[in-house]
């Protein structure tokens, strides 16, 4: 019987010539430090999932965005257009003196507006492109226990619920102990032998032989 993991010993069930069952706990290592590694995993793995949640709610946010600058720039661009034809008639005009120069002046003003408008619209929508392109790299367009770093978190809570149940040794038969040399508060290394599972069939023969 070896440990999977390093350990200091704090209870031993068992002594020589004891028959234990299949699945009896054998001998128990400190399990403080695996219990605080599996409520740490638990907890990030809870995290992970949260942020996984909030990243895909802000695809379809960061999705709204962009139609809407979208909207802004065709809004923006219909209207460069209008002040572009209003500005050119009312130049026509001012050579037949039909039109004052503030007018002009007015329609120009009212033109370059328009077009610094259209700009920062063309920016916006740019850029709230780039955040939706880079959110959805983020949280890389799958389903939430398909995102890697849930898959990361789910991998290390599994190996910390692995690492608190090897901290119980048992039987992995019926059968009878020997050569235990085990003691509580002993400090042990992965795969060193604690003790002798005899299977109960050798038993059997065993004591039988003596009888002959």
């Amino acid at each position: 019987i070896t440990p999977r993991i390093d350990g200091t010993v704090v209870a031993v069930e068992v002594d020589d010539t004891d028959e234990v069952r299949a699945g009896q706990v054998l001998v128990r290592l400190d399990a403080a430090d695996a219990r605080l590694a599996l409520q740490r995993a638990s907890a990030a793995l809870a995290q992970a999932v949260r942020e996984v949640r909030v990243l895909q709610a802000q695809d379809g946010s960061y999705d709204a965005q962009v139609k809407a600058r979208r909207a802004d720039v065709e809004r923006l661009r219909a209207e460069l257009i209008k002040a572009e034809g209003d500005a050119a008639r009312r130049a026509k005009l001012q050579a037949t003196g039909a039109i004052s120069d503030e007018d002009i002046r007015h329609a120009e003003v009212a033109r370059d507006a328009a077009r610094s408008a259209l700009a920062a619209a063309v920016s916006a929508q740019a850029a709230a492109q780039q955040q939706a392109v880079a959110n959805l790299a983020l949280s890389d367009g799958t389903r939430i226990d398909s995102h890697p770093n849930v898959k990361r978190a789910a991998a290390a809570l599994r190996e910390a619920f692995l690492t608190l149940r090897r901290t119980e040794l048992r039987a992995p038969m019926a059968g009878q102990i020997a050569r235990r040399t085990v003691q509580v508060g002993q400090r042990v290394a992965a795969g060193a032998t604690l003790m002798t599972l005899i299977p109960l069939d050798q038993v059997g023969r065993a004591s039988c032989r003596e009888r002959v």
